[in-house]
């Protein structure tokens, strides 16, 4: 065990450095409107089941969907992991294919205030805190205009990258035996960078960049209801923790703006060596109160554990609804909600079975609309995911594969075609373990 926290340590460092350079999977021109591409909460597991799991508890991972959910964890548990993916871009007669790689996520959860009551361990606080991104920006497009005189063609191109990036705080309280709140704090940082270069023929070109850098409070609190329906019974005639729990789960997300800092700047660039010319500052402005829309989601779940208080199989539906309308900045955005669909499947956890039997599959599909519009026309995104995740031989943790293949969009104006992975590690733990003795 000291091993796995030596290891979970330095990886938490490694992750930590490069995930605030991580970037968006390949060029995405939707992603110059609004805050870009937003990251749909949860890791590897809720990942294999479409996003969605808000209300499920499996005691390998932490759910970072719903903090309420946090008070069921039973260990320490650490979660990282790397998100890829490969794109294909087409409108008309033009495509385009693009792919990138890069760390996605770390997150530590561990139990804050433990009781035993009646013989039997129970957690009434548990938090967590980690990182992973919010929205990232990646667009790289270009354009050409003919004034119909001779070889008189502007020539435009229109870049953007950068991501923001949230560290949250989150914390989960039982506050009855069925009933349970939480808290999660989020602190979104990270700048963004839109470029507009115009070429004028035969003759230098115009940069026009914006460098946009915001700090934003999320407060997201949750509410969480979870009552075993089935299962084994104790000589008391009371059901002990295996068999069937039913969930539902409830969270509001409030953000306020601490700081917006837009710095508009133009260049003169020299077609022949590249250099700049001059470099002058149009704007350096400050706006504050530009907050961004409040946002709802709502989870069910129907959880069946084994004897041994492990996972058998789960079925989970999310809805997520956020008001992107009521959003000024960078275009006309419409409210976006998604619908998720998920599950998963452990056959059995015997050590003398085969592999297959004891490998967890993973199932999922969403359907939604985005924030983005398109000549008052919204973009829809759907998609199926799958996933499986298996034990690392005498450790208690997991590795998880998990896919996703969706588009959005469509051939009208842009339409996008996807393929995604995920790598995610997670490995429990225990700490502050008091030793009995007879």
């Amino acid at each position: 065990m000291h091993n796995i926290r030596k290891v979970s340590f330095f990886s938490w460092l490694f992750l930590l450095q490069n995930l605030v350079f991580a970037q968006q999977f390949g060029n995405s021109p939707y992603s110059q409107f609004g805050m870009g591409d937003v990251y749909n909460a949860g890791f590897a597991r809720n990942i294999g089941m479409a996003g969605a799991g808000g209300a499920s508890v499996n005691n390998f991972y932490i759910n970072q969907i719903n903090a309420a959910m946090l008070s069921y964890r039973n260990t320490v548990t650490y979660e990282f992991g790397v998100l890829g993916g490969f794109k294909n871009l087409k409108t008309g007669d033009l495509a385009q294919n693009t792919w990138d790689m890069n760390f996605g996520y770390f997150a530590l959860a561990l139990p804050a205030y433990t009781k035993y009551k009646n013989g039997v361990k129970r957690n009434y606080w548990v938090t967590s805190f980690g990182i992973t991104p919010y929205s990232t920006v990646k667009y790289n497009t270009s354009s050409s205009t003919n004034f119909g005189v001779g070889d008189s063609t502007l020539s435009y191109k229109l870049s953007g990258d950068g991501t923001t990036n949230k560290f949250f705080f989150s914390n989960g309280f039982q506050i009855t035996k069925n009933i349970s709140l939480g808290l999660e704090t989020g602190f979104l940082f990270g700048p963004h960078k839109n470029e507009t270069k115009v070429s004028f023929p035969n003759q230098n070109e115009m940069v026009l960049s914006q460098r946009k850098n915001r700090t934003d409070l999320l407060l997201k609190p949750a509410i969480a209801f979870r009552k075993q329906i089935g299962g084994i019974k104790d000589t008391a005639g009371k059901y002990i923790h295996s068999g069937l729990f039913l969930g539902f789960a409830g969270t509001y997300s409030l953000f306020t703006n601490f700081t917006n800092n837009n710095i508009g700047v133009v260049q003169r660039v020299s077609n022949l060596t590249g250099g700049t010319i001059r470099e002058d500052t149009l704007s350096n402005i400050s706006l504050k109160g530009i907050n961004l829309p409040q946002a709802v989601g709502f989870s069910f779940a129907l959880d069946k554990h084994n004897s041994n208080n492990g996972m058998w199989w789960s079925s989970v539906i999310d809805f997520d609804y956020q008001q992107w309308s009521k959003y000024t900045q960078n275009g006309q955005l419409a409210d976006s909600w998604t619908l998720k669909l998920g599950g998963e499947y452990t056959p059995i956890r015997q050590i003398d079975k085969g592999l297959l039997n004891k490998l967890t599959y993973r199932l999922g599909a969403f359907y939604g609309q985005t924030p983005f519009m398109v000549d008052n026309k919204n973009i829809i995104e759907s998609g199926v995911t799958a996933g499986f995740a298996f034990l690392i031989p005498k450790t208690m943790a997991q590795a998880n594969l998990n896919f996703k293949v969706g588009q959005r969009g469509n051939s009208d104006y842009l339409l996008e075609r996807y393929f995604n992975f995920n790598f995610g590690v997670n490995i429990n733990d225990i700490w502050f373990v008091k030793r009995r003795v007879d």
